[in-house]
């Protein structure tokens, strides 16, 4: 093991060893001084940015897109690819914690603080197969969907490319998906533009319903530039203040309490299945065997049932 990655196991156990960073590379990210914390460790802080770095660098940058967006696939382009299953980890996890089976060492069960969510999908890939697979997923799940107040997928019109244009498409084509689908911005960094998107998806929910937001193979977690996310969580925490709200970014489960700006990491999914690339290994997984300690890795202050 790497000898700052030695330092940091207390922080994260297994987690941050998986993540494999190079020394070098995580003291050469750029930010103020003194840090603007979001997390409640700095560390937390500073791995989440570097991992979503890397990703960008490697599947996200200006090339990689302009070739997704003109690539066809299916009955899409490659920008809307997705998958049944693909991210079917979050849903053992959900499962595991509606079921009262995860809890954090300061907060209790965290189904005390998660008993009914509204879930926010971002980037749901909606013209892709069927339409929205990995949300169809979550709306399929009878472990999962009665917890569920609102469950709402989300895709984008880019007005810079035609076809990239998703909600137009969907709503002049199939329009037929079961579930909540609602527009959002190519990039989701003000506070007006997180309070649109709540105030939308949150209609109809008891006042301070915990919400729960995910975008694993999608905008914020892949396209985004550092400055871009930084500004992203900061309306997320400012908007989402008064209430409980768990976020799945890229590979991480974060969680931010109510009255709070600063998010927990509470432990990561096994990224070499969702978020995989060439190979859709997640169809070589017998799902109905898989456990929820094979789906989430929990960091050292997360406990979770056998």
């Amino acid at each position: 093991m790497l000898p700052f990655l030695a330092q940091a196991t207390s922080l994260a156990g297994a987690g941050v060893a998986a993540a494999g960073i190079a020394v070098a590379s995580y003291f050469t990210l750029r930010f103020p001084d003194p840090p603007e914390l979001l997390f409640v460790d700095e560390r937390e802080q500073y791995l989440v940015i570097y991992s979503q770095r890397q990703e960008k660098k490697q599947y996200g940058s200006e090339d990689k897109q302009a070739g997704y967006r003109h690539r066809l696939l299916g009955n899409t382009y490659a920008m809307q690819r997705s998958g049944r299953k693909r991210l079917y980890d979050h849903n053992i996890l959900l499962r595991g914690l509606f079921a009262g089976k995860i809890s954090h060492h300061r907060f209790g069960n965290l189904k005390e603080i998660f008993p009914r969510v509204v879930f926010i999908d971002i980037g749901s890939a909606i013209l892709y197969g069927e339409g929205a697979p990995t949300v169809r997923d979550l709306y399929e799940d009878p472990q999962i969907y009665p917890y569920l107040e609102n469950l709402v997928a989300t895709d984008i019109d880019d007005p810079d490319h035609p076809e990239a244009r998703y909600i137009s498409d969907y709503r002049n084509g199939r329009n037929n998906l079961p579930f909540m689908v609602l527009e959002i911005p190519k990039l989701l960094v003000t506070t007006g533009q997180v309070k649109k998107l709540l105030g939308a998806a949150t209609r109809g929910a008891p006042e301070a319903t915990a919400i729960i937001m995910r975008s694993t193979n999608s905008g914020p977690d892949l396209f985004y530039s550092n400055a871009e996310v930084m500004a992203h969580f900061r309306a997320i925490l400012s908007v989402s203040h008064n209430v409980n709200l768990m976020y799945f970014f890229h590979k991480y489960i974060l969680f931010k309490p109510a009255q709070s700006m600063q998010f927990h990491i509470l432990g990561e999914i096994d990224e070499n299945i969702g978020l995989s690339r060439g190979k859709n290994l997640w169809m070589g997984i017998n799902w109905s065997r898989r456990t929820l300690r094979q789906s989430f890795y929990p960091w050292p202050a997360v406990d979770i049932e056998r």
